[in-house]
């Protein structure tokens, strides 16, 4: 493979797991000395990663987020990047972009919201927020047909997927599985991000921004249920103070929040927590399912083809939208050890079939060689 002169486009990304998703890619980039990495960083990214210590293969410029809206496909600050690197390809991690590149250009894409319009998520919808998605679903539909020629997917249900929402041949949309960030290949430290545990209390971790589609809301239906029977367990969220005062009732002994984190926590808190709780109800992959099988805890989560498709065996499902049968299989989890044991074995062989960081981001860097070689040869091919 010949010496690559790539740029890294995260100027889009503003949080959640994109942030993350971004993070381990340039951590793995950092031991990558084969090609040269030029890391464009949105204002959120900036502040979401650590530029000290720079191998000399990397560089990192800080940029604006671009315009979600323009007459043109004209960034004028991206535009003048490019011109300055000369790069032989463009990876943005995440699209829609509002950039389009003038070299070679490889787009990730792992919107949930547009791709499964057909669950009970969206006939939940009010009908304003469903004008505002239909609209918002059909620009980026427009943006990502024409700033992208080749994308990236973490399934091959979402493959299938983006080929028809975008009418676009399958052989355009390359499948590179998710993989949990390089950190928890290291030892655990204690941080005390959490209290000690109370008497016989089982902790439910959830890593996730607020968003709708995450669903999280619906512990406020489950604890009534688990007070009912005085249960003793506890949600873990990481969600801001604005919203957890908002959205909980944030007094409640069942409920503990300790703020956005960032991913170098994230080992800790999974180690000191008992099971994944994860109510989603549109995903296209959360790396969540690879964190708690990496960490050798059971995981329970919604009952769809998604998180099926991920976890096979490694996880018991419900239905998100019911709390009662969502409450018996808390208790299960909690009541049952045996059970605990089983889908935390399920998990790690499971998490088997799946790559490590490094070898997705090596992945990456081949899509890229690929796309090159094939605008070699249709250029070759038109001068003909």
């Amino acid at each position: 493979m010949n010496r690559l002169r790539i740029i890294i486009n995260t100027t889009n990304l503003r949080k959640g797991g994109a942030l993350q998703a971004s993070s381990a890619l340039i951590e793995d980039l950092k031991k990558n000395k084969k090609h040269e990495f030029h890391i464009m960083l949105s204002p959120a990214m900036s502040n979401f990663i650590q530029k000290e210590n720079l191998p000399s293969h990397m560089k990192f410029y800080e940029c604006d987020y671009p315009r979600k809206i323009a007459s043109s496909l004209i960034n004028k600050e991206l535009d003048d990047l490019e011109r300055k690197i000369l790069p032989d390809c463009v990876f943005s991690v995440f699209g829609p972009t509002y950039w389009k590149p003038k070299s070679p250009h490889i787009m990730g894409f792992a919107n949930g919201l547009y791709l499964f319009d057909d669950l009970p998520f969206y006939k939940k919808m009010e009908l304003k927020s469903k004008i505002w998605e239909f609209i918002r679903k059909h620009y980026h539909r427009h943006l990502l047909r024409k700033y992208a020629p080749q994308f990236v997917v973490e399934t091959d249900l979402v493959r299938a997927r983006l080929s028809k929402f975008l009418k676009i041949q399958k052989a355009r949309i390359t499948v590179i599985p998710n993989a949990f960030h390089s950190v928890f290949n290291n030892e655990i430290r204690d941080l005390g991000l959490l209290p000690k545990k109370e008497t016989n209390e089982f902790r439910f971790i959830t890593v996730s921004s607020f968003y709708k589609h995450k669903n999280l809301e619906i512990i406020n239906r489950i604890i009534p249920l688990l007070e009912k029977e005085s249960i003793q367990c506890k949600f873990i969220l990481t969600i801001t103070k604005k919203e957890f005062e908002k959205h909980f009732d944030y007094k409640s002994p069942y409920l503990l929040n300790i703020g956005p984190v960032d991913v170098n926590q994230c080992p800790y808190l999974y180690h000191n927590c008992d099971a994944l709780f994860l109510p989603t109800l549109v995903e296209c992959f959360s790396v969540s399912y690879l964190e708690a099988m990496k960490s050798k805890i059971p995981i329970i989560t919604s009952d769809y083809d998604f998180s099926r498709g991920i976890c096979e065996d490694a996880a018991l499902y419900f239905d998100p939208f019911d709390e009662i049968d969502i409450f018996e299989k808390i208790k299960l989890v909690i009541d049952t050890p045996a059970l605990r044991q089983e889908l935390v074995i399920n998990g790690e062989s499971k998490l088997k079939t799946y790559p490590d960081s490094s070898s997705r981001t090596e992945s990456y860097i081949e899509e890229c060689q690929k796309l090159l070689e094939e605008n070699k040869i249709g250029d070759n091919h038109h001068a003909k």
